[in-house]
């Protein structure tokens, strides 16, 4: 037996019978307000009972699920007892039909009515990532290939509303590439694994970080959009020696000065491509040895100062350096 009911916007359906009883079936949109009738029981039933009888029947919940519904017990007018969404009863769903199992009475006359509701969806959200920005740190030593993981979107519309692909837009590089493995699920919205991809080889000293965007896009028409900013902050690798900004640095010491306390004599200053706040400076093993005890350089700032007075006479005994100090620095 098949009865078939309008209801404004609802279609109801009586699809037949289940140990004396009925299920019916209600279509609805994806978003009901509070008080909004869904069925009318007794009008369904209006073709199994005389009137006199119709008006003696009553109605009563032998379940309801999270209280959805509020049911006139003398009417049979179901209405939904609170405000309804779909993305919320049934996020990411293909389907979402709700259930509630009526009773009928009195006994004479008792039946069992399921009513399922279901709701359509409508592409009314746009796919959504947990955040606007993501930051990630990559050596400059990472190979072609490697794969770095990004998050991905979430949209509460069921299929085919929900995420449907990913793009990267990379307008000023080439140097990533995405990645993206998709796994459908039955009634289930697509999951999703996304990786940010290096397609080439990282040059800290070139380029010392990137920004690209990932975008989801959904099955809609016309397709709504959700984007995320991905910073990609490219690690140093210890791969220049510095370079002194010259090859030569001349300064001239006099035998009379006294010197307390160290005297400054010049800076020297030395240039790393890589990072140039790691530079240290010391003199060689050698010039320590041979003049340690005159002169000093601070390893930080590559300041050479004079810590003890010089002797020109014994300075110029020594043959192997006359007039002239070679202080080589590291």
């Amino acid at each position: 037996m098949q009865l078939t009911v309008p209801l404004a916007s609802l279609l109801l359906l009586c699809c037949g019978q289940v140990a004396r009883g009925h299920v019916i079936r209600v279509n609805t949109t994806d978003d009901v307000n509070r008080g909004v009738k869904i069925a009318d029981l007794r009008q369904t039933l209006s073709s199994l009972h005389e009137p006199s009888e119709l008006s003696q029947l009553t109605y009563a919940f032998l379940s309801n699920p999270g209280s959805l519904f509020r049911l006139d017990a003398a009417t049979g007018v179901l209405t939904a007892a609170q405000h309804l969404d779909r993305d919320r009863l049934c996020p990411g769903r293909r389907s979402c039909v709700v259930c509630a199992d009526v009773a009928v009475q009195p006994a004479r006359h008792f039946r069992k009515l399921r009513v399922e509701v279901a709701f359509d969806d409508v592409n009314d959200n746009e796919p959504r990532f947990e955040t606007t920005r993501v930051r990630l740190e990559v050596s400059e030593a990472t190979a072609p290939g490697s794969a770095l993981p990004l998050p991905a979107a979430h949209d509460p519309d069921g299929p085919p509303f929900g995420v449907d692909r990913y793009e990267l837009v990379s307008p000023d590089t080439d140097a990533f590439e995405l990645r993206v493995s998709r796994s459908d699920d039955g009634d289930d919205a697509a999951s999703f694994d996304l990786r940010l991809v290096v397609a080439r080889p990282l040059d800290r000293e070139t380029a010392a970080s990137y920004r690209v965007t990932v975008l989801a896009v959904d099955g809609g028409r016309p397709e709504r959009t959700g984007s995320v900013d991905v910073d990609v902050v490219v690690g140093d690798v210890n791969d220049n020696r510095p370079v002194f900004e010259q090859a030569t640095y001349d300064v001239e010491v006099s035998e009379n000065w006294a010197v307390t306390t160290p005297r400054s004599l010049l800076t020297v200053r030395a240039v790393d491509v890589d990072d140039d706040s790691a530079v240290t400076y010391r003199f060689t093993d050698r010039t320590i040895d041979h003049y340690g005890h005159l002169f000093a350089v601070d390893q930080h700032t590559g300041l050479i100062t004079l810590i003890h007075s010089v002797d020109y006479e014994q300075i110029r005994s020594e043959p192997s350096v006359g007039e002239l100090f070679r202080l080589p620095v590291l």
